[in-house]
């Protein structure tokens, strides 16, 4: 709980004095991946090299320097970054809270690990047929899930919602109950490749539908990561939902400034920093710089010296709760409702 509170706190101290800095960090640790999910933003499959573990450490301490208070390591599939043990344990050695994503299917080769994370993040799309339809191996996933719950590790659920999926949430949130998880939903982030996956995108309406539904159940205390307000975001964003809206249109005025990029920001597997997964292939917006050619705070900068004011993403709002009591308490729910 302490832990929750403190970047709490952190959120409210750089919010008020209008300071930014990476209070939230997602590290990319590796490219590679054992799957091929069809609407997957991180399109570089094995196209860099893995840092080195000192690299990856290097931008640990130079986060801590700057108030960093959470890192997630992802991938791609990080369990499959040959050291990822060795940056939980150092991650947790600084102080920081240690979070994970993984597609699941490693998760049995990786107790000892995973037993030292804070929180373990699996995607789970649907039931067998949704699932596999999105990205495979549903069998697999249930296992290693299964394993985790078995060896007592915090756990949430990530779905992305597709027209595989979409009929699949009170499946999910009914699993995510048998085992004590909450569930995160989300949309899929647009890609390079986003025509060759149109087929199961969601349009505006079937958006809404499905966000006033989790609306619903999140009301009926169906455990459902995001808050109310989150999911009031996405039902009442005035534009579509490929839309953003930026610095100076009238529509701004209504939202209060994304924390992407400000508080939270995105390190992929060369070092280079991205405010959200929104920006990341939209090179017409953002271009990214990186730690190791530009500096750290160099690209720092860059990630939050941004043209866009919010998008439909609910992310960013449920980051910014952060900065509020009503946030804080969802967000100690969400965390006792793992343990």
């Amino acid at each position: 709980m302490w832990k929750n509170v403190k970047l709490f706190l952190k959120f409210q101290y750089h919010k008020r004095r209008h300071k930014h800095a990476p209070l939230v960090a997602l590290l990319h640790l590796t490219s590679r991946c054992n799957l091929n999910c069809r609407y997957c933003y991180t399109e570089h499959r094995g196209e860099f090299p893995d840092l080195t573990v000192e690299k990856w450490k290097w931008i640990i301490d130079e986060l801590k320097k700057r108030g960093c208070e959470l890192i997630f390591l992802m991938g791609g599939e990080p369990l499959l970054y040959e050291r990822v043990e060795e940056l939980v344990d150092y991650v947790k050695e600084k102080g920081m809270q240690c979070h994970l994503t993984t597609n699941g299917i490693l998760i049995p080769e990786h107790i000892a690990a995973l037993k030292k994370v804070d929180l373990l993040m699996v995607s789970l799309d649907g039931n067998e047929r949704g699932n596999n339809l999105n990205r495979g191996c549903f069998e697999q996933v249930i296992a290693g899930i299964e394993t985790a719950k078995k060896e007592r590790i915090p756990l949430r659920i990530n779905s992305v919602l597709t027209r595989n999926t979409v009929v699949d949430v009170d499946w999910l949130l009914e699993f995510g109950e048998s085992i004590g998880a909450f569930v995160g939903f989300t949309i899929p982030a647009k890609g390079k490749d986003s025509e060759g996956v149109k087929g199961i995108l969601l349009d505006n309406e079937e958006i809404l539908k499905v966000h006033q539904k989790l609306l619903d159940l999140q009301k009926d205390g169906k455990k459902i990561t995001l808050s109310e307000k989150s999911l009031r975001h996405v039902i009442e964003y005035p534009k579509s939902y490929e839309e953003i809206i930026y610095k100076g249109e009238e529509l701004a005025k209504g939202y209060s400034e994304c924390c992407y990029g400000r508080y939270i920001v995105f390190f992929d597997s060369e070092g280079s920093v991205y405010p959200c997964t929104t920006l990341w292939e939209q090179k017409d917006i953002f271009q990214p710089k990186n730690v190791f050619r530009d500096g750290f705070d160099e690209a720092a900068r860059n990630a939050w010296n941004l043209p866009c004011w919010i998008c439909y993403c609910a992310g960013g709002v449920e980051w910014n709760e952060m900065s509020s009591f009503r946030g804080l308490k969802h967000a100690l729910r969400f965390t006792f409702g793992n343990n």
